[in-house]
């Protein structure tokens, strides 16, 4: 689920966004752990687990600067947090263990510079309507996440 708004100001375009991101339950083959001490738990301790993944819920705010007809650039604040995964099985072991810190936060700023020709497409000068552009993500805050740098490019076609 995602929600758009945008509001336009002759250049300038505000930019908000909401998503949520539902994960579905599933089964995987991991080592359960027998207490705090068991860090890499033997083979005779594996065993097929239920296992829900923590949902993601997302909050994007910023603006993007319109350069030219199809080019423009963008400054974003992204806010993502997880839930905590959860574990359960039938051999009563403490599954609660693999769950540990599994939830997360994420703070990031984005910079972005954007090709688009969906302008041209409703102006009918333009056959196919798409988006190129660039995204550089700075995580400057996170618990339980990686503190990283990201490069996207990403390509949109519209159909």
């Amino acid at each position: 689920l995602l929600i758009n708004f945008s509001m336009f100001m002759t250049k300038v375009v505000i930019d908000t966004s909401i998503g949520y991101h539902a994960n579905i339950p599933d089964t995987i083959d991991m080592r359960v752990s027998s207490g705090p001490d068991d860090f890499l738990p033997g083979p005779e301790r594996k065993e097929t687990v239920r296992r829900q993944t923590g949902n993601s819920l997302m909050l994007e705010g910023g603006f993007r600067y319109l350069i030219s007809h199809p080019m423009c650039v963008g400054a974003y604040y992204d806010f993502t947090q997880k839930d905590p995964d959860w574990y359960g099985g039938d051999k009563g072991w403490n599954y609660g263990r693999l769950s540990t810190d599994t939830g997360s936060t994420t703070h990031q700023i984005k910079a972005t510079v954007e090709f688009s020709t969906t302008n041209w497409y409703s102006m009918k000068t333009f056959a196919i309507p798409f988006q190129f552009g660039f995204v550089y993500g700075n995580t400057f805050r996170a618990i339980n996440a990686a503190n990283q740098i990201s490069n996207q490019v990403y390509l949109r076609m519209f159909f």
